[in-house]
């Protein structure tokens, strides 16, 4: 009798279909951990703009409050150290800048006046005993700040003092007087920063003092939390080191959850894969489009987004902002001897010093050839934008080395200001043109304001010595 044939084996089937299901399930696994970190990306980033908008907030605040001590200082130096009119000086000061509680003028073991009389023994017992070094004047002319320090009514303070020089006519030198000191309470400045306003009712915060020991001590926060895994910034303070932290309140929310693991991974993860795949070339392609390709710095379409945005801080605050148009000097015929690849290096090069010589809140962006805006943000005045102009002439009036070679260019600039010379970003950028090219027929190497409103003429003006 014959025998039934034998079943053909069906391993190999079950093997592939264990290899498709495994690939896929590893597909998913990562597109899923993907999805999550750019979720996790994205919280991180919104977290950092909030507590970087609250540092620079109170950066300002306590900025405003410490300046008094300058004008103190300053009104005592024109005065050869005599103190009277201080309490008037003082309560005009205390008037205009949230926080103070206190105007001191210290010499170098006792308070000599203050304003108002009654201040924090405490806060003035510390403050002394660190005075007691054996050379007052070797702590220089710079703002310094002491505490927190407890007061006595449960509070604290914050110090800032500077130190007093008198000019000496028969010695023809300056001789030590004292300190101008500025006491402020910590809880008032934090309430004119707005800090609970700006975390409210999402996120929690703590602001910490960092010690020169190591330790860590809590200035002030949302009450009764511990953060988790929270988002730090450095709070910019004279000689301290301060740290704002935060964190939502509710926790890192995660973007998928157990079933939507499951459903992902069983319905969509191939449309899935692309899609992610897809958001992400557009978002490269975003940023390409954003940045000029050459030297890196913003190009024309992210300096207007900006620069829109520093004009609508400056109206919030009513503080002041600046445009600055740039176009290099001797720069085409330094091309054109030299090649556009060394061309090329030398934009970059000089890119990188306009770059360098701004601060971290102003933006730089490339709109031509050889041509760069600038905006400048949270201005008091308009000679702050003049130190900086001229700080850019100085630094690309420096020689370039490139390839062994030696090229020289210049830079001409043209200042407009928000809100004198405009409200809207293109009229600031047309008058600093306009400006740039009042300083180019000058000679170049130089900076021009635009001209003021009512009578036409420039408001001031910079040469350098080669122009």
């Amino acid at each position: 009798m014959a025998l039934a044939p034998r079943p053909a084996p069906r391993v190999s089937a079950m093997a592939i279909a264990a290899v498709v299901w495994a690939v896929l399930m590893v597909m998913g696994g990562s597109l899923i951990h993907l999805t999550e970190r750019r979720h996790d990306d994205r919280q991180r980033m919104t977290t950092y703009t909030i507590a970087a908008r609250a540092a620079i907030t109170l950066e300002h605040q306590l900025s405003r409050s410490l300046s008094s001590t300058y004008a103190l200082a300053s009104w005592v130096q024109k005065h050869g150290g005599h103190t009277g009119g201080f309490e008037d000086l003082a309560a005009s000061l205390i008037y205009l800048h949230d926080g103070i509680t206190s105007l001191q003028l210290v010499s170098s073991d006792a308070i000599v006046r203050s304003y108002p009389t009654r201040s924090s023994a405490a806060a003035d017992r510390v403050f002394l005993s660190r005075l007691s070094a054996p050379d007052p004047v070797s702590s220089g002319v710079h703002l310094h700040l002491l505490g927190p320090v407890a007061d006595s009514s449960g509070g604290s303070d914050i110090l800032g003092y500077v130190p007093i020089y008198l000019a000496s006519r028969a010695r023809r030198s300056e001789h030590f007087w004292g300190y101008s000191v500025v006491h402020i309470a910590l809880p008032r400045l934090l309430r004119a920063s707005n800090l609970d306003a700006i975390f409210s009712p999402n996120y929690n915060f703590v602001l910490s003092e960092m010690r020169p020991s190591g330790d860590v001590r809590e200035l002030a926060g949302t009450g009764g939390v511990t953060l988790r895994d929270p988002v730090s910034i450095e709070v910019t303070t004279p000689g301290g080191a301060w740290v704002l932290s935060t964190a939502p309140k509710g926790g890192w929310t995660r973007s998928v959850s157990t079933f939507g693991w499951v459903l992902l991974i069983a319905l969509s993860l191939l449309a899935a894969s692309g899609a992610y795949v897809l958001m992400w070339r557009q978002s490269m392609a975003a940023a390409s489009a954003l940045y000029d390709p050459l030297t890196g710095l913003p190009n024309r379409l992210l300096f207007q987004e900006r620069a829109t945005l520093a004009i609508e801080q400056a109206k919030r605050n009513d503080s002041h902002a600046a445009v600055l148009f740039l176009d290099l000097d001797n720069f085409k015929p330094v091309n054109d001897a030299m090649g556009h690849g060394t061309g090329d290096r030398l934009l970059r090069e000089s890119a990188q010093r306009l770059k360098s010589s701004l601060r971290t809140v102003d933006t730089i962006a490339r709109v031509g050839g050889d041509e760069f805006l600038v905006v400048l943000t949270n201005l008091k005045n308009q000679h702050y934008a003049e130190a900086i102009a001229t700080q850019l002439i100085d630094e690309l009036e420096k020689p370039f080395r490139i390839d062994g070679r030696e090229a020289r260019i210049g830079v001409s600039i043209g200042i407009s200001l928000f809100p004198r010379d405009g409200t809207r970003l293109s009229d600031l950028v047309a008058r600093a043109d306009a400006a740039m090219y009042r300083a180019k027929r000058q000679g170049g190497g130089s900076y021009q304001a635009a001209p003021t409103p009512d009578t036409g003429a420039p408001l001031s003006g910079y040469q350098t010595e080669n122009t």
